[in-house]
């Protein structure tokens, strides 16, 4: 596995998509469990994963970008902690 540094602007982004996403899906779980008393919450359960779902792929669009502007091909994980992207080992199987 090779690890490429993030930059502090990309690492710095990718931080702050990680955290709204994790609020949003926080959000989508407590109200999940919760419809009742919530106006339309059902509707607003189908919109929230919609909207997750578009913040997911938001996500792995710009981490898409990243390893394109740094000629990373393949299956890749971030760690955050590291300010690392790793290109996962295809030789490996999981």
């Amino acid at each position: 596995m090779k690890e490429t540094k993030l930059t502090t602007q990309e690492l710095g982004e990718l931080r702050i998509m990680h955290d709204i996403i994790k609020r949003e899906q926080w959000k989508l779980g407590l109200v999940k469990e919760n419809t009742a008393v919530v106006h339309n919450g059902i509707d607003w359960v189908k919109t929230q994963e919609n909207i997750i779902s578009l913040f997911n792929n938001a996500w792995e669009d710009f981490i898409g970008g990243i390893c394109a502007s740094k000629k990373i091909t393949g299956k890749v994980s971030v760690d955050m902690a590291k300010g690392v992207i790793i290109k996962q080992d295809e030789s490996k199987n999981s």
